[in-house]
């Protein structure tokens, strides 16, 4: 190595091991096929006002081992010069289909401002792509700040930042260069800004506090307490894990999203021993992750005016929330979830006012317990023969193992519009009647017993076969 140039360049081999970027978000989402399109694409756009500079190619050999290991700068750019209208074609489709279309935007600008102010050639080209995919306005002002954070261009504007926004940041491969790094030494204590969580920290008996914040975790990221208090306020987690021991948690005004590797079955919340939990106007959209999962009966653990959208997994237990008992569901919703079995909720006793005032929308099981009959978006091992869902909307079954309501004083639905049937293997009773006469009426039939004896599985035997699930 004699010269500069030289040593730069094993530098940057260095820096690919000890610092790789994260892993980009179409290695997720895209085949090995199409992320082949997808790169093929970024390299046709970016070298199409003028060969690829020495930046850029530098720049390359990071960008590409994030997204694919088989990638080659020399081969795409060879493709790239016999790019066909039929090939730009089949790329657009690819960055629809899989909600790609923002995240390639900011790829290309930022290759397209390394080396300094984009030209008006470029800009004409940015123009051309951004008008042929109909991205809106919004949309654009949103990635062309983030863009100027990743140079740390101090913007004029702030646009406002919506979703959009959310899923840009949750792309690991350029975090590191708009956000602030969370460690030990200050996890207690996280206030405004973007964060990022990209390690294990364990943190026993210390309180966190995180508020008006963004912060985004990486595929190590993972939180684990012991004792103490969480506090999480007005705050938005992209793909979040935690593992709580015995602390009182309280999560208020906030959004907890991401999409997740489905068989890796994340819980974005697993808590263990917690006696006071307190989640209020908080969304949960957990792609391919189960949104909470309590191991112990609770003695206050209330969850009010928050949703579940998109939550769960099809190999495991509770697509929104697996529990024992003791949670109270009050103004809830609970929408498109999925699971094994319990597409909303899995859990063993259903108790007096569990599910006050919800929603359950499209929440599916994969098992069914019969033809045509899915097992639903409730499962529960047990219930008091008591009113445990009043003044809610459900569309799909409910099962429960061990069936107690038998009339209007003990009916498991109050008041409530219920679209399923009751599947359950057993009950004492010879007589069921699950639901009260105002939820007939309201369900459209008075004369419907609404309920159906069939070999359901015990929550044991359900939990050995999605073990088994590889």
């Amino acid at each position: 190595m004699n010269n500069i140039e030289s040593w730069l360049k094993e530098l940057d081999k260095v820096k690919k091991v000890t610092q790789p970027f994260g892993k980009h978000i179409a290695s997720f989402r895209l085949s090995e096929h199409e992320i082949g399109i997808y790169t093929l694409l970024h390299v046709a756009l970016v070298s199409a006002s003028g060969a690829i500079s020495k930046n850029q190619e530098r720049l390359y050999e990071f960008y590409f081992p994030s997204i694919s290991p088989k990638l080659k700068l020399s081969e795409l750019l060879s493709l790239a010069q016999k790019f066909s209208a039929k090939e730009l074609e089949k790329s657009v489709g690819i960055l629809k289909e899989h909600n790609l279309t923002l995240h390639f935007l900011l790829d290309a600008l930022i290759f397209m401002r390394l080396d300094g102010k984009v030209s008006s050639e470029v800009k004409s080209l940015l123009d051309g792509f951004c008008q042929s995919m109909q991205i809106p306005e919004s949309d654009i002002k949103q990635v062309v700040y983030l863009s100027d954070k990743v140079f740390n261009i101090k913007e004029s504007n702030k646009p406002e930042l919506d979703e959009s926004f959310d899923d840009l940041i949750s792309n690991n491969t350029w975090v590191e260069f708009f956000s602030k790094k969370i460690s030990e030494n200050n996890i207690s204590n996280i206030s405004d800004g973007i964060w990022r969580l990209d390690e294990k920290i364990e943190n026993i008996g210390d309180d966190i506090e995180w508020e008006n914040c963004t912060i985004i975790f990486s595929e190590d990221g993972h939180v684990f307490q012991s004792n103490g208090t969480l506090n999480i306020n007005n705050s938005t987690l992209i793909k979040p894990v935690f593992d709580l021991s015995s602390v009182e948690v309280n999560i208020n005004n906030s959004t907890l999203k991401g999409f997740y590797q489905e068989t890796s079955k994340v819980t974005v919340l697993s808590i263990y021993g917690c006696e006071i939990i307190n989640i209020s106007n908080v969304k949960f959209k957990t792609i391919n992750a189960r949104g909470i999962y309590i191991n112990n009966h609770v003695s206050s653990c209330n969850i009010s005016n928050s949703s579940f959208d998109m939550c769960g997994n099809r190999f495991m237990l509770g697509g929104a929330v697996n529990y024992i008992s003791g949670v109270k569901f009050d103004n809830c919703k609970f929408t498109r979830c999925i699971a094994f079995v319990g597409a909303a909720t899995f859990l063993e006793h259903l108790s007096l006012g569990s599910y006050k005032d919800c929603l359950i929308k499209a929440c599916d099981s994969i098992v069914e317990w019969a033809e045509n009959t899915n097992a639903g978006s409730i499962y529960a091992s047990d219930e008091d023969n008591a009113c445990n869902i009043v003044n809610s909307n459900i569309d799909n079954n409910i099962t429960s193992y061990n069936l107690r309501s038998d009339g209007d004083g003990y009916a498991m639905l109050k008041n409530s519009n219920f679209r399923g049937e009751i599947c359950y293997n057993h009950t004492n009773y010879s007589k069921v009647n699950p639901l009260d006469q105002n939820s007939k009426r309201l369900s459209g039939s008075q004369s419907k017993q609404f309920a159906r004896q069939l070999k359901i599985k015990t929550k044991s035997e359900l939990n050995e076969e999605c073990e088994k699930i590889e």
